[in-house]
């Protein structure tokens, strides 16, 4: 790869922006030693790599691992260390046989070896001043013109299909764009939306044209405001509705009635491979267009009102926190063992980025079809896992320990301090962990696992925004039939805040609190069918 200019790679790796009010947090530590050493080494990624590390296409997750345990608070010789671990790993860059020009950019899509020119072409367009984001991703990624273009159509030339792109390979073109997006780098950035360009076009069931169809969108609108009162959008929320009819509309709702279809069932669907891409395929090809209707049930409609839509959005965000976090942490529990499951996992690290590219996004049904896509490949990724269901009521019991309220008996591996009589206690113990995510992120933080930081970040972020959450938040549902002896979501009024954490800690057990002297442990393949 041709080196880019000393000035290009200053304009598209600036110091990390300060976080917006909805991206996570950057824990305290950060410094300009961690900034400078982060900076050096994401243009060295950036010039140096590829973005698959193999023949197989599998990510390049360097600059991810770097920017997650940067915004935890690493330091520069942590990020270093970090870096030779992750970075040692990668295939080297190289030419690609072609260039990208805005006229060839749909002749060369879905190939491996042109990202290096699709990266070209969006480093160019990123490096110029004053370049907005936003701008960007509605035209690449959200416009009709690079999804379903009318007159590629017309003459018989397959179609772009960016946003399916966009969220092919377990997702990783758009967490890619969303660090870049977040910590607004535009090298990252043009990194997401190359390796966007290389990928396939792997769900087009989920991601079909009537997204970017104003005229098929009202039609469908009006099927299913006809199937089910509770979207009905002449009525004001609430009005005319039957208790049961006010939430079906709800994502943990949806989720609850796929478990019970037996359409979806792991052995209907043939789920037996261990190839965790050749069972998505299987749900894509025998369920896809049952997921999609399931999809097409979520409430999700916007008002026309900048404040009201804010809001729903919001709330749509928080419905996804939560039933991603059920799907790996509950889902990957069983009275024998947690399986931190290496695809679920994807689900939870990825719901991190969605609040701020819905903000980036400039219209409102860019936004809502986003949100759809997103969800559609995160319920047929966990649908390919077997879709365990949640036993809820038993996992709060055997992770009471784990609750943020009872932190004395929050024991950790290695040797512990001895408090001082005059700390403060716990009831009649010392406290020693007051604050179990200190223990968490501390682990993590020196932990060589890529992915660990990126799940644990993610976990502390929804703690953030909804660990104080009673339970009871969700016992409205239990209104509706799909919850009614329903043995695959029982205990959803059980439900409260706490379940980040005991995630995080069911997580860091399994995969080895290596700082404090345990061996390592990787990611659960197997599933759940």
């Amino acid at each position: 790869m041709s080196p880019s200019s000393k000035e290009q790679l200053s304009i598209l790796f600036p110091a990390p922006l300060p976080p917006p009010s909805h991206t996570p947090t950057r824990v305290f530590g950060i410094s300009s030693q961690s900034t400078d050493v982060l900076l050096k080494l994401l243009k060295e990624n950036h010039e140096k790599f590829h973005i698959f590390f193999n023949a197989r296409g599998m990510h390049n997750h360097l600059s991810h691992h770097l920017l997650a345990i940067y915004a935890l608070g690493a330091t520069g010789k942590v990020i270093e260390a970090a870096n030779g671990y992750t970075g040692g790993q990668q295939l080297p860059a190289f030419e690609s046989p072609i260039s990208i020009t805005e006229e060839n950019f749909f002749d060369h899509l879905g190939k491996g070896d042109n990202y290096n020119a699709y990266l070209k072409y969006f480093t160019q367009m990123l490096s110029q001043e004053k370049v907005d984001f936003g701008d960007i991703l509605e035209k690449y990624i959200f416009s009709e013109k690079f999804n379903f273009d009318k007159t590629r159509k017309d003459a018989g030339k397959p179609q772009p299909e960016m946003l399916n792109r966009f969220l092919a390979g377990l997702l990783h073109p758009m967490i890619h764009a969303g660090y870049g997006v977040e910590f607004g780098l535009g090298g990252i950035l043009a990194e997401g939306l190359a390796q966007t360009a290389v990928h396939r076009d792997e769900a087009s069931v989920l991601v079909p044209a009537s997204f970017f169809n104003f005229e098929e969108q009202i039609s469908a609108i009006s099927h299913i405001t006809s199937a089910l009162p509770k979207l009905d959008l002449q009525r004001s929320p609430g009005e005319g509705r039957s208790e049961a009819s006010k939430y079906s509309g709800h994502l943990l709702s949806i989720v609850a009635r796929i478990l019970k279809d037996q359409r979806l069932n792991p052995a209907k669907l043939n789920l037996a491979s261990g190839d965790l891409v050749v069972r998505f395929n299987a749900v894509l090809s025998q369920g896809g267009e049952i997921i999609r209707e399931y999809v097409d049930q979520w409430d999700l409609h916007l008002s026309g009102d900048a404040t009201s839509d804010a809001a729903i959005l919001d709330t749509k965000v928080e419905e996804i926190f939560w039933a991603h976090v059920l799907m790996y942490g509950v889902g990957g529990w069983s009275e024998k063992v947690f399986l931190a499951d290496f695809v679920n996992m994807h689900l939870v690290t990825s719901a991190i980025f969605i609040s701020n590219l819905v903000a980036t996004l400039k219209k409102s049904s860019s936004k809502t079809t986003l949100l759809k896509a997103y969800v559609a490949l995160s319920l047929a990724w966990w649908v390919s896992r077997g879709r365990p269901g949640f036993a809820i009521s038993k996992f709060y019991e055997a992770t009471g320990g784990f609750n943020p309220d009872d932190a004395a008996h929050f024991d950790i591996p290695g040797p512990h301090p001895t408090p001082n009589e005059k700390t403060l206690k716990s009831g009649d113990s010392s406290s020693l962990s007051p604050n179990p995510w200190y223990n968490i992120l501390q682990t993590t933080l020196v932990h060589p696992n890529e992915h660990l930081c990126k799940l644990q970040r993610a976990l502390a972020h929804a703690d953030t925004l909804y660990g104080s959450r009673a339970a009871g938040r969700f016992a409205h549902l239990k209104v509706l039939s799909e919850f009614e002896a329903n043995a695959g979501f029982e205990g959803i009024e059980k439900l409260d805040g706490s379940l980040f954490l005991r995630s995080a800690r069911l997580t860091a057990d399994r995969l080895g609190w290596m700082r404090e002297g345990q061996e390592y442990h990787g990611w659960d393949f197997d599933g759940f069918a």
